[in-house]
């Protein structure tokens, strides 16, 4: 009987650190609605990333505001199921995409994955990831996919790269974003860029 109890208090143990481990990587996903525009000079930014060949289900990222210099530069990126980024009412400034994460793939999986994007100032398809706003509004951060080039096998590692995408484009983005936009003042911001662009 004493050993039951036991064995019962052990496996009691273990499931409590083990939960308590997971607890650490826990990651609360923000909400995907937008909330309202509190400036009229702040701008909204938005992009979209596959994660279909990624080790990982995309979840937040961060931008690094440049300028206006501020003490807390790293702002959190809102993401959704849909692939899209975004954050909303930041002040007009300079801005640099730093890094896109999410938790591993698998049921029970709390490994948390950082993607980082390559330097735009090395290479053209990532220019967009370096933003400078003079003008409030709606600006698009580019679409990007995590390739999956070498399959590592057994006892191997995968090789990715980040490759920018031609496709969705920017209208098809904004069309994404609309949808959690409703009710806002960002409705009809985006609205009126998707009828600017072709």
């Amino acid at each position: 009987m004493k050993k039951t109890v036991y064995l019962k208090f052990i496996t009691l143990v273990i499931m409590v650190i083990s939960l308590s481990a997971c607890g650490v990587h826990i990651k609360i996903r923000k909400s995907e609605q937008l909330e309202e525009q509190t400036q009229n000079n702040s701008i909204l930014v938005v992009g979209y990333f596959d994660d279909s060949e990624a080790q990982f289900n995309l979840g937040w990222g961060f931008i690094k505001q440049i300028k206006p210099a501020t003490s807390e530069a790293y702002k959190e990126l809102r993401a959704n199921d849909d692939g899209l980024f975004y954050l909303e009412d930041l002040p007009v400034g300079s801005y640099k995409l730093a890094t896109l994460r999410g938790r591993e793939k698998g049921l029970l999986s709390t490994q948390p994955w950082v993607m980082r994007l390559p330097e735009p100032s090395r290479d053209k398809a990532f220019k967009l990831t370096e933003l400078r706003a003079n003008n409030p509004g709606v600006y698009f951060l580019g679409s990007y996919k995590l390739k999956l080039v070498h399959k590592g096998g057994f006892f191997g590692s995968d090789k990715h790269e980040t490759v920018a995408l031609s496709t969705p484009t920017e209208k098809d983005v904004l069309k994404k974003l609309l949808k959690h936009s409703l009710g806002t003042k960002w409705e009809k911001i985006i609205k009126t860029k998707i009828d600017k662009l072709k």
